[in-house]
């Protein structure tokens, strides 16, 4: 639960807020916001046009004017509004640093405390529902003034049946665009949970009534509320009509890519071709292909990377920032690396290069070993690392931080350095690593010039931000991935042991939902949200456009569809057709394509809640589509120079389906050379 404190801690504006995760005061920024903070208490923190203090959340209540932001502005959450834990350790408001805008991919929360009836909430089966005059929530882009496709759902992570309050969660269709104004609004349609019509809170009647003169905070907001109201009324949503209306900005692009971007360069620019990087091979050994008994050689080692990270980028480590609160070089540490040549590689060479992402909570080691029976039927060299920040080393952090939130910068900022490690990995493995005894036969190097990206889950999910980033692959396979981890949390069957550590620390669900919700402006950096818009348009400086291939498993219940279709939709990639599946708001393409999403449908039981809460059960589709041979073929086609996307399964992969031989679509033997 959230409690007043004696004063708000604030760090100053450089991005230094980011690292701290003690409670100790830093230098008091400026801004209306901070001084009636300190000068009048909660009273004076609280958003006041709502029934809760925090919420709704993003908003503008938490926004301050900074002419030297490229937007314009800072967010700044007052500490004494944020949760507390059961042992009283209390959320700093300098958690987040200070960013220029909200997250774009987030969540948007409300809390009513009359409760709502979800009957006529827009679902998330049907997003376009929310642009119908009558839905009850509306999102509107203040500069364009169009409506904004959304879903709504209760948080059903709460009980209000026990007394817990529950949350409102406004969800876009597609990440909202950055730098952008947005305008909320829940609308007289909207009901009360026991069905009676939604009323206003007192601070938003007030607000409305023009009675503002006995309250400084709503005072400080009513000028916004003219630009507000019209463009709600220009979208059909009129004054005398809202319950609840309020807005806020988003975060640019400078603040979401751009520090992992000037990671790259600076990294890009120091290691050159990659020829001259520092390694060590550690172990050379044979494995057995599982499928056909053949031999794989593996050689295991280090590289040496480029280190942005603290503490020699141990457990406890964090960005480093300089001054003007940009990633700080701190020197180079020595990073894993897993390679595997399959005997058809060796025999074919130079073979290409393909770098392998693992799953959660795994390593680079681990996944291309066991994996290794599918991937040497791609006839490629194949090299991992691990995703440092979510790999298997990282557990302990990742509970300890569930127990703290102050703790979240040592998984969030290690993903950053993430995707520095696998640009570093891909102009390694093809020249100092290629050119090694071993990785040679005959004295002659296995591994050739083609390089190209495959990752499942977790591999998928950080693989979108690589290839973003990456100015060295072009072409890359993104298997059974999502984006947002703010919303994959809470659906995801992997969720509930780490969920019942966080519910001890912090017992009440709104409150969990709401740090989760916070959270996602640390994941913002390194989240494939925020680099889905720049793979198939609008390029990061430096790095050209990709071909995509997603792989999509209806019913995962690891990574969640809403959260693979959200990343679809914001990356702008056509689904294609015919499709086991339809996915509101993609464009259909028919095979060939040069990108594509396509839907595998292996019809799992059970089927996961279309809600925020975890399957108690993994219904196993996230892991197997991988496994089918008309998937892998479709892969195989495409991971080449001139490859593109085909129709593999002779229609829909659904694997009801049965090919004239009798076996399912999903499981035809390879045809194709």
């Amino acid at each position: 639960m959230r409690t007043a404190w004696a004063s708000s801690c604030w760090l100053g504006a450089s991005g230094a807020a980011l690292l701290a995760t003690a409670m100790g005061c830093g230098e008091s920024g400026e801004g209306e916001a901070e001084s009636e903070a300190e000068s009048e208490g909660e009273s004076a923190t609280a958003n006041p046009i709502g029934d809760d203090a925090l919420t709704p959340l993003p908003s503008a209540w938490f926004e301050v004017d900074d002419a030297a932001s490229p937007t314009g502005l800072r967010v700044r959450i007052p500490t004494d509004v944020l949760p507390v834990s059961r042992e009283g350790v209390v959320t700093d408001g300098a958690l987040i640093g200070e960013p220029d805008g909200f997250p774009p991919g987030s969540g948007i929360l409300v809390y009513l405390a009359a409760g709502v009836d979800p009957a006529n909430l827009p679902p998330v089966a049907d997003p376009g529902a929310s642009l119908a005059a009558e839905s009850p929530t509306v999102i509107v882009d203040m500069a364009t003034g169009a409506r904004v496709a959304h879903w709504a759902e209760l948080d059903l992570t709460a009980d209000p049946d026990a007394g817990e309050r529950q949350l409102l969660i406004l969800r876009p269709a597609a990440r909202l665009a950055a730098s952008a104004r947005y305008a909320v609004a829940l609308t007289r349609t909207l009901r009360a949970r026991d069905g009676s019509p939604a009323a206003r809170p007192a601070g938003f009647a007030a607000l409305m009534a023009g009675d503002t003169a006995g309250d400084a905070r709503l005072a400080r907001l009513a000028p916004r509320y003219p630009e507000i109201l019209a463009a709600l009324d220009g979208a059909g949503a009129a004054p005398g009509d809202l319950v609840l209306a309020w807005d806020f900005h988003t975060a640019s692009d400078d603040w979401l890519v751009g520090p992992v971007a000037g990671m790259v360069a600076e990294t890009l620019a120091e290691i050159g071709d990659g020829a001259s990087i520092d390694y060590a091979v550690d172990e050379v050994d044979e494995l057995t292909d599982d499928a056909d008994g053949s031999p794989i050689r593996r050689v295991r080692g280090t590289y040496q990377v480029p280190l942005f990270l603290t503490e020699g980028g141990g457990a406890e480590a964090v960005l480093a920032r300089d001054a003007q609160g940009r990633p700080a070089r701190q020197g180079a540490y020595a990073a894993p690396f897993t390679l595997i040549l399959p005997a058809c590689a060796i025999a074919n060479r130079p073979a290409p290069l393909l770098v392998y992402g693992h799953g959660l909570l795994g390593s680079g080691e681990s996944a291309v070993t066991d994996d290794n029976a599918r991937l040497s039927d791609l006839c490629m060299a194949v090299v991992g690392t691990d995703w440092t920040g979510l790999s298997e080393s990282d557990v302990p952090t990742a509970i300890r931080a569930l127990t703290d939130v102050n703790r979240f910068p040592r998984i969030t900022d290690k993903l950053m350095q993430a995707i520095v490690n696998t640009v570093v990995l891909v102009r390694f493995a093809r020249t100092a690593l290629a050119a090694d005894e071993s990785a040679s036969e005959d004295g002659e190097a296995v591994i050739g010039d083609e390089v190209y990206y495959y990752g499942n889950s977790l591999g998928g999910i950080m693989g979108t931000a690589f290839m973003a980033h990456s100015p060295d692959v072009t072409r890359g396979v993104l298997g059974v991935p999502g984006s947002e981890w703010g919303m994959m949390f809470q659906r995801s069957s992997n969720w509930p042991q780490y969920a019942r550590v966080m519910a001890m620390t912090y017992p009440d669900p709104m409150d969990r939902t709401i740090l989760i919700a916070l959270g996602q402006a640390l994941f913002d950096f390194s989240d494939p949200i925020n680099a889905a818009p720049h793979l198939l348009a609008d390029p990061i400086a430096g790095v050209s456009l990709k071909r995509i291939l997603i792989h999509e498993a209806v019913g995962d219940s690891q990574v969640p569809n809403v959260s693979t279709e959200t990343s679809a939709r914001t990356m702008g990639i056509p689904l294609l057709a015919p499709s086991a599946r339809a996915v509101w708001g993609l464009a259909e393409t028919a095979a060939p394509a040069d990108s594509a999403l396509v839907v595998w449908d292996e019809h799992p039981s059970p089927l996961p809640s279309d809600g925020n809460v975890a399957p108690e059960i993994d219904n196993e589709t996230h892991g197997s589509v991988r496994q089918r041979d008309a998937a892998l073929e479709q892969i195989r086609l495409f991971l080449r120079p001139d490859g593109v996307i085909e129709d593999v399964c002779d229609g829909a992969c659904d694997c009801a389906r049965k090919s004239d031989d009798g076996l399912s679509v999903c499981d035809r033997p390879d045809e194709a050379e």
